[in-house]
């Protein structure tokens, strides 16, 4: 499987942010705060099993691929930075 990344965020930035957040990654070769060649290497891992199992979504640590419903044989990738909790959640909120 051949794949490209064209991203609006080098993943050097990207990594920059793990940095920055103090956001620790770990996955198959990957312990700590990442490279930009461990996220990479973790694209295409989850690139290739969602490929492998003909998956629609897929995430590991603060990384997820979703498929792109409106162009075929593209991943959207994305990075989670929290999540939300709908009707409260273990600490209610407001913002």
């Amino acid at each position: 499987m051949r794949i490209m990344l064209d991203a609006d965020m080098p993943l050097k930035d990207v990594a920059q942010i793990f940095e920055d957040q103090d956001w620790e990654y770990g996955g198959p070769d990957c312990y700590g705060v990442p490279t930009d060649e461990d996220l990479a290497t973790q694209i295409g891992r989850l690139a290739a099993e969602m490929e492998n199992r003909d998956l629609d979504y897929l995430h590991n640590g603060r990384i997820a691929l979703v498929r792109d419903p409106e162009v075929g044989g593209t991943f959207q990738v994305l990075l989670t930075v929290g999540y939300l909790y709908i009707n409260g959640g273990p600490e209610e909120e407001t913002w």
